[in-house]
Parts: C-alpha cells; structure tokens; sequence
C-alpha cells in the first residue's frame, strides 16, 4: 500500500525589492499557520541554494508548490536548477490580473490590497496542498536535490578568501573598501 502524503512544501519567492515578494511570503505564512498547519512546511530558497540540510530534505520528500511573484519565476527557476520538479505553482501576474488586486507599493507592511491578494494566494495553494494530501492515488515519488556541481561550503570564508575586518568580510582580492572619511578602511584582521 502506498504511503500518504504527509506534508507539502511551500516555496515563495523572496523577491527582495519587489512588493509583491511581501505577498507570496504572507500568503505561504497564511497556508502554513492558519489554512493547513501541520500539512505544509515552508522551504526557504536561499536555504536550499545554500546546502542547508533540512531544507534539502523536504524539498526531496515533500511535493513542493511554488509561488512564483512576477515574471521572473525566481522560484520556478531555482527549483528546476537544483533539480527539483514542483508539484504545481501559483503564478500571481495571473491572480493579479483575474482579481485586480494590488500587491501595493509598501514591501515593509503590506496595504490591504495586498493583503486582500496574499488571502487570495493562499486559499489557492490551499486548494492545491488539500489536493495532493487527500488523494490517496497522488504518486509522488521522492526527487533527488542535484545543485549540478554545486555544494554547500563549510569552508566559504576560506573558499572566498575573506580578511575579517571589525565585523565584516572582504575577500582579498577585491579593492579596499571607503568607509571613513575618505580613507581606505584598514583594520586589524580579527579572524585567523
């Protein structure tokens, strides 16, 4: 007898700059927290592109759903990068449009228009999330993270070559940075 589904990831896109990256994370929080808790999991795509473990695991075990913002598809892109298929993606250009709500022009609290478009985003993927766990004849099958040579490194600060200044990384051979008055910034080098 075939396993159920026991949980879907959701993966919104970060979008950093972009209002409507506001919207797809609010409405993953809306599935997550409020729609379907204990059925979906957040994957966070820096996370996966990073190596981090946990996020490796629930994208191979979990079928994923993908909130792609804007006509990038970042999430889509990067999902398909590290090798991984979604089960389905909420594509919002096109939410937008159906409904002609606004992800508004403020990424730090989203308006009401937002809002109101991260619900409708949700109650989307929920439908989707509810789908795939109640099916009991859904065949997923588990995937395999392949960041296509790509690996998490233990040793970035080594791999980048960075010098640790009063609580930043520079890599060596990159020009010194201007950060007082002018004058090149040279401390004593605190890590090593």
């Amino acid at each position: 007898m075939k396993e159920p589904i026991e949980r879907v990831t959701i993966a919104p896109c970060m979008g950093i700059g972009q209002t409507v990256a506001g919207v797809t994370r609010l409405a993953a929080y809306i599935v997550n927290e409020e729609l379907l808790p204990d059925q979906t999991i957040l994957l966070c795509i820096p996370a996966l592109i990073s190596g981090v473990i946990e996020d490796i695991d629930m994208a191979e075990v979990y079928p994923t759903i993908v909130i792609d913002g804007c006509n990038e598809k970042c999430g889509s892109h990067i999902c398909h990068f590290c090798g991984i298929k979604p089960a389905a993606r909420v594509y919002v250009p096109e939410i937008i449009h159906e409904t002609r709500l606004s992800p508004g022009h403020t990424r730090q609290e989203l308006e009401e228009s937002g809002k109101e478009l991260a619900r409708v985003v949700a109650e989307r993927v929920a439908i989707i999330a509810k789908g795939i766990l109640d099916d009991p004849d859904y065949n997923f099958k588990v995937q395999k993270v392949n960041m296509h040579g790509l690996t998490h490194d233990p040793e970035i600060e080594k791999t980048l070559d960075y010098d640790c200044y009063d609580g930043f990384y520079k890599p060596k051979s990159m020009p010194e940075i201007n950060l007082k008055d002018g004058e090149k910034y040279v401390a004593k080098v605190l890590c090593r």
